[in-house]
């Protein structure tokens, strides 16, 4: 339900950051927050063990697991998205440094090419 939204909002976001921060520290930060997320969620449910968290009827549980959620998959969004863009810049340089693009199976045939000659 929620993951759609955040999709979309994460991927819209994340070239915005990587101009302002550059591309490693999105990289660094996307997951982390995915993972600060999934704690989260999982102290929530340590929480309603032990009777700090409201109840299951509570009309504060959906749109805290919904947020949740949200969270989730705008990190994951900017996560692949920054991912992308680094593999991208990669491709790039080596294109640069070589002369012709190196990409997939190609690029693999030839490594492994070079690595049985030796």
């Amino acid at each position: 339900m929620v993951a759609i939204p955040g999709v979309i909002i994460g991927a819209s976001v994340s070239p915005a950051l990587m101009r302002k921060f550059d591309r490693k520290p999105v990289l660094i930060a996307a997951p982390r927050g995915l993972l600060d997320r999934l704690i989260l969620a999982k102290r929530l449910a340590g929480l309603r063990l032990l009777g700090l968290m409201q109840v299951n009827e509570s009309k504060l549980l959906l749109p805290l697991l919904l947020l949740i959620g949200l969270l989730v998959a705008m990190c994951t969004a900017t996560g692949a998205r920054t991912t992308m863009s680094l593999l991208d810049d990669i491709k790039g340089e080596n294109e640069l440094l070589i002369g012709y693009r190196q990409e997939g199976l190609i690029y693999s045939t030839r490594a492994l090419r070079q690595l049985s000659s030796f």
